[in-house]
């Protein structure tokens, strides 16, 4: 006697395939979608990683910072205005690219650099008994002094 089983062609098998189909579309929708978020996150933490090796803030003070005036009369030391300078970023070094600064004779020499926020030209200080005494360059009659942090003391 041979034995035979009939497969059910009724309600619940047409819900079966639906089902496989439906489970097989959302199984490959997740892969897609987990590979997809892979792909970004790794692109974007290797970018955040490039970044945060770097300064992280490297020119808020000058966003928001007015740069001080100093008018001629007003008292003044260059190694105040040198302290005040290396806060704004300028150095001793000519190859900085913010710009550079050094004592001369009666005074102090101010050279913005290409990534500076101020006018290309040199400014000559002359100071004598602690007091300017007037200057050399066009940047002498508006501000001469780069801005640094808000707050910072007048020179």
């Amino acid at each position: 006697m041979r034995v035979v089983i009939r497969r059910g062609r009724g309600f619940f098998t047409f819900f079966r395939t639906l089902g496989l189909a439906l489970l097989s579309l959302f199984a490959i929708g997740a892969v897609v979608g987990v590979s997809v978020f892979t792909v970004y996150y790794v692109r974007y933490s290797r970018l955040i990683d490039e970044r945060l090796r770097g300064p992280v803030f490297p020119n808020t003070s000058q966003v928001y910072a007015a740069p001080e005036v100093l008018r001629l009369g007003q008292s003044a030391d260059p190694d105040r205005i040198a302290s005040y300078l290396r806060r704004a970023g300028y150095t001793g070094d000519k190859d900085n690219p913010r710009g550079w600064f050094q004592r001369i004779r009666g005074g102090i020499r101010i050279v913005p650099g290409p990534e500076s926020y101020f006018a290309s030209e040199t400014a000559d200080l002359y100071i004598s008994d602690g007091v300017h005494r007037g200057g050399s360059g066009p940047v002498c009659a508006q501000r001469v002094l780069p801005g640094t942090a808000p707050g910072d003391e007048p020179l």
